[in-house]
């Protein structure tokens, strides 16, 4: 009799206990669903860890690093998945959105900058899947496209946020056919940097030959006035 009512519990399915990651409070809702303070390029590490301890104590963390894997749609937890996914996900996966459209270089070496670009693209990535087909008789290369269009798409957010000494290079990526992947545009860019601060170096270097050109130029020309004056006073004597 216990036996048959574990398993009519099981089958019926509904009730979920406070300990599954399939629980939600009733006092839960997705805007509560992210940290206090919002993600800037200053803060990314302190922010990372306050997001894992709030899906930690909220036992969500598998649905975010993917050890609570999404269920076929014939399953008793599909809809429960996808209720605590869209509660965690939505509001994250906005922050994110956010925090990216607001990031720019701002004088941080392109390096420094392209690495907080492509942590934010990765954040995302994990909650923002790129569709695919799943039937596997497609012939036109749809996932690939998609793919494809998600790099464009990074190329561009990756040189709006650049500062504007780059615009000439900037011009010359856009312009390029076909269009450069991110990973050439981002080394076309460092080069650029480099030849610039190798530039800027060369610029004091030559400056101060040419300072101290002209400072012989002027010494060997008062000498020669001195020459003079003295060939003057002896004339006169």
């Amino acid at each position: 009799m216990a036996g048959d009512d574990v398993d009519s519990s099981k089958k019926e399915g509904e009730t979920i206990g406070a300990n599954s990651p399939y629980y939600i409070h009733a006092l839960d809702y997705p805007k509560q669903m992210q940290v206090n303070h919002s993600l800037t390029h200053s803060n990314y590490n302190d922010w990372v860890q306050e997001m894992r301890n709030f899906l930690f104590a909220k036992n969500k963390v598998g649905f975010v690093d993917g050890t609570i894997p999404k269920p076929i749609d014939t399953s008793a937890d599909y809809m429960s998945w996808m209720r605590c996914d869209d509660m965690v996900s939505a509001p994250r996966a906005y922050e994110l959105k956010q925090t990216l459209n607001n990031t720019s270089q701002d004088g941080a070496s392109v390096s420094a900058y392209y690495t907080r670009m492509r942590s934010l693209w990765d954040e995302i990535q994990t909650i923002s899947l790129i569709p695919r087909c799943m039937c596997g008789k497609c012939t036109c290369d749809l996932g690939k496209r998609l793919s494809e269009s998600k790099e464009n798409e990074r190329l561009y957010e990756f040189l709006m946020g650049l500062d504007n000494v780059f615009s000439t290079i900037k011009t010359q990526i856009l312009a390029s056919k076909p269009t450069p992947t991110l990973c050439t545009a981002y080394h076309l860019v460092s080069e650029d940097e480099q030849q610039c601060a190798i530039s800027a170096t060369k610029k004091p270097t030559q400056e101060a030959a040419a300072f101290q050109s002209s400072g012989n130029r002027c010494e060997w020309g008062s000498d020669l006035t001195s020459q003079r004056n003295k060939g003057v006073a002896k004339d006169t004597k």
